[in-house]
């Protein structure tokens, strides 16, 4: 089923996965399970994969680890955002500390598209902090954190983040160089 998903053989992948459901076995079924609601959610059929992640954490509590992070991943893609937020931070206390920031920065883009500005910055700066090796992670969030402040026509505040991203000396840096020179006021031409 893995391999027909990566060939993009989705009728296939599905064939197998009910195959796998069919066998019974308890360390097959709920990964089986899973699998067959992603692909739901791929398709847009997120009240099929909402149904089936249910199902699965009724009989696999054990793996909700993994199937909060796809539960609001489902709901954001039909726009509840306010489940969205709930499952992202269910998910925050059970997965590694290693993926965190990963979640912070996802209830960050739905606290910012809900137009929640001061929650999402909060959000993004989990993603920024020192623990956090995923400098692509930090790049995101500091440039959403710039654009915010921009937005918020606070160029200050938004140059200070963009200089986190040059000092960091990541492809991004050019980009941030380039947003602090637009953020810096033009001189007075008095002539």
């Amino acid at each position: 089923g893995l391999t027909f998903i990566e060939e993009e053989h989705t009728q296939e992948a599905l064939d197998n996965f009910n195959k796998a459901l069919a066998l019974n076995n308890s360390d097959i079924k709920p990964m089986a399970s899973i699998a067959i609601a992603d692909i739901y959610v791929k398709e847009d059929k997120c009240e099929l994969a909402l149904q089936l992640y249910n199902d699965t954490l009724t009989h696999y509590p054990g793996v909700s680890n993994l199937i909060y992070p796809k539960i609001a991943q489902a709901f954001a893609k039909t726009g509840d955002y306010a489940n969205a937020l709930d499952y992202y931070r269910k998910g925050l206390d059970g997965v590694p500390a290693k993926d965190r920031p990963a979640l912070h920065l996802r209830i960050a883009e739905i606290q910012e598209t809900r137009g929640s500005l001061d929650e999402a910055i909060k959000e993004y700066l989990e993603v920024v902090k020192p623990a956090n090796q995923d400098n692509s992670l930090k790049v995101k969030a500091l440039l959403r954190i710039g654009q915010i402040y921009e937005d918020k026509e606070n160029p200050k505040e938004a140059a200070g983040f963009y200089n986190r991203i040059v000092d960091m000396r990541v492809p991004e840096s050019k980009f941030a160089k380039e947003r602090i020179n637009r953020l810096k006021p033009s001189p007075n031409k008095n002539s």
